[in-house]
């Protein structure tokens, strides 16, 4: 015969057993939301990725014409070697300014990464 005891122990382990399958199916829910932005952060890597590669064929591209632009400034007049190079002054402003965008925001990625990786790596 089952005691007294017994029974309520049973029931505290029914009683638990329900908690349990609660959380697990709160779980499952937040695992499968998880997965879904995981496969978005890939989707963003992947992007960044493509972001970089043409950031760099850009610092090419630049690095040729500046070259052009020097050769050229050594036969051209002053005041239309100046504007030219003006521009290209704004020009290289303006890709510092991505530059450091693009260097800050792969930074903070890369940690955050790194973090989450080495959290389920334990």
């Amino acid at each position: 015969m089952v005691s007294k005891q017994q029974h309520e122990e049973h029931q505290q382990w029914d009683s638990d057993h329900e908690m349990w399958l609660v959380d697990i199916a709160m779980w499952q829910k937040e695992q499968q939301s998880s997965e879904e932005k995981l496969l978005a952060i890939q989707d963003a890597i992947r992007k960044q990725s493509e972001t970089l590669q043409k950031h760099a064929q850009t610092i090419h591209a630049h690095q040729r014409y500046d070259h052009h632009h020097e050769t050229l400034q050594t036969e051209a007049e002053a005041a239309i070697s100046d504007k030219t190079h003006q521009e290209m002054a704004l020009k290289h402003s303006t890709e510092t300014q991505i530059h450091e965008h693009i260097k800050q925001q792969h930074k903070e990625a890369v940690i955050l990464i790194d973090k989450l990786y080495k959290l389920l790596k334990k």
